[in-house]
C-alpha cells in the first residue's frame, strides 16, 4: 500500500509518502474449504449432536514506513516512531451461516531510533459477528 498525503505546517508544505504491507493467511482446522465469503460449517453448532461448528486459524505479519521528509519539520524524531511491525494470531469460531466468533492477539513494535522509542503494544482482541 502506497498513501500520499499533501501537508502543510506554517508556509511549508510537502507530499509525504507512506508505505506498508502485511502478509495473511488462514487454515480452517475443522477441514471445510474457505471461500471469499467466508466459511460454512458442514454442520452448525449442535452440542446435542456432537457438531461444534468450523474452526479456523488466522496468521498475519505487517509492516508500516514512514516517509523520512515527515521528520523534523511535520513529527518529532525524538518522539514519534518512524514505522511499525507487527504479527497477529487468531482463532475464529464459526457456529453456522450467521455467527462467528474472532478472538486475536496481536503485538506490534514501533520503529524509532534513540532512546525515545516507544513500548511494544500488546492486544487482545475479541468480536462476536452476526450476520441476517
Amino acid at each position: 500500500m502506497l498513501s500520499s498525503q499533501h501537508v502543510r505546517r506554517g508556509a511549508l508544505a510537502q507530499a509525504l509518502r507512506n508505505t506498508a504491507w502485511q502478509f495473511a493467511g488462514s487454515w480452517v482446522l475443522t477441514g471445510e474449504t474457505p471461500s471469499y465469503r467466508g466459511v460454512s460449517p458442514r454442520a452448525a453448532f449442535d452440542p446435542g449432536a456432537g457438531s461444534w461448528g468450523a474452526f479456523e486459524l488466522t496468521v498475519r505479519y505487517a509492516s508500516l514506513a514512514i516517509d523520512a521528509d515527515t521528520f523534523p519539520v511535520f513529527a518529532n524524531p525524538a518522539t514519534s516512531a518512524r514505522g511499525a511491525v507487527a504479527w497477529a494470531a487468531g482463532l475464529n469460531w464459526i457456529l453456522n451461516q450467521g455467527v462467528k466468533v474472532q478472538v486475536n492477539y496481536e503485538r506490534t513494535r514501533f520503529l524509532a531510533p534513540g532512546a525515545s522509542s516507544r513500548p511494544a503494544e500488546h492486544d487482545l482482541l475479541t468480536r462476536i459477528q452476526l450476520a441476517f
